[in-house]
């Protein structure tokens, strides 16, 4: 019980503390004023965080998504919004570069569509410096320090989470003090052994009690088992690092990976560490998709023979995709079927 709570403790101080700010960007969204706090990352594409609209009185909301390189020395961000009940808003789409963000924001249905631009007003690079520095202050200075650079809100979390580790921490000392073990002490040792018409003498809290036994021990004949050959077990597991996401039409055979399954997806893709596959999933747009097979199928897939009366697209082999300079890029197409 005692390794639980000082293990949900430590997990609430990493999710506490893992909450700073990285870098905070300012800016307005269809004419409102909007922050937006990213969290430090692995610079690994992946990106998260939090914004607020106004002067963040209505709440605060969270984000996370994608912000890969492009070819003009800047990002190119896809990064979803969701409220604090972890409903899917909107979607912002446009690009990072020189410190600064810009492009369109979409409704979660893409009926609505505002622009937006914001630009950066702060970072905190502290974690860097310090790895960096020769400095040796304890970790309770390092500790203390990273607790006053919190905000308020952050602080009092903090205050919520020690006190509900206080209070645990008593209910254990309570309850090992008013424990009761019940014990049973011989004086001495009970001869099992001798169990063939012989006197056993037990002596329990300073009495003696003399039994004769005279009985033969019955014999118990056990079947064990003879050894099995043991039945291997087949366990599918995933990749390390296995992660799904989602995109619409590649370009130059380069992927831009999405989170969420919008109306515009068209492939779903499986990456593991720095390579993925892809399949076709869009059997609901097929009316669209036919209008056009050279831009929304043969970008990103083969096929032998095409059918003019096909109702679905099948997947016989799925395409393999590979990390390369923060782009996924297509290593081999996928292969289809028009049923």
């Amino acid at each position: 019980m005692s390794k639980f709570i000082i293990f949900s403790f430590l997990s609430f101080l990493n999710i506490l503390f893992a909450q700073n700010c990285n870098f905070t960007f300012k800016g307005t969204l269809a004419g409102n004023s909007i922050t937006i706090c990213f969290y430090p990352d692995k610079n690994n594409g992946y990106v998260s965080g939090e914004l607020y609209y106004g002067d963040g009185s209505m709440g605060k909301m969270s984000f996370n998504g994608t912000a890969l390189k492009n070819n003009q020395g800047g990002f190119n961000q896809s990064i979803n919004e969701f409220n604090s009940n972890g409903i899917h808003t909107g979607i912002f789409k446009g690009i990072l570069k020189n410190g600064v963000m810009q492009g369109t924001w979409y409704s979660a249905d893409y009926k609505r569509n505002y622009p937006y631009y914001l630009s950066l007003s702060n970072t905190n690079n502290n974690s860097n410096n310090q790895n960096n520095s020769k400095d040796n202050n304890s970790s309770f200075s390092k500790l203390k320090d990273s607790f006053l650079n919190l905000n308020s809100e952050t602080k009092n979390k903090v205050y919520v989470g020690v006190g509900i580790l206080g209070f645990l921490i008593l209910l254990i000392g309570l309850r090992k003090l008013f424990k009761k073990k019940k014990t049973v002490t011989f004086q001495e040792p009970i001869p099992l052994q001798n169990t063939n018409n012989e006197h056993i003498n037990i002596k329990f809290e300073n009495e003696t009690l003399k039994t004769n036994i005279i009985k033969e021990m019955p014999k118990v004949q056990v079947d064990i088992p003879k050894n099995q050959p043991e039945t291997p077990i087949n366990i599918k597991t995933e990749p390390k690092d296995f992660q799904t996401f989602y995109s619409q039409i590649p370009e130059n055979g380069i992927f831009e990976l999405e989170l969420v399954n919008n109306f515009d997806t068209l492939y779903k893709i499986t990456t593991y560490g720095n390579e993925g596959e892809y399949e076709f999933i869009a059997n609901n747009r097929l009316d669209i998709i036919a209008s056009n097979l050279s831009l929304y199928i043969d970008t990103a897939c083969n096929y032998t023979h095409f059918n003019p009366s096909f109702f679905k697209i099948e997947t016989k082999q799925k395409g393999k995709i590979q990390l390369v300079e923060g782009k996924w890029k297509i290593l081999e197409k996928s292969k289809i079927e028009f049923v």
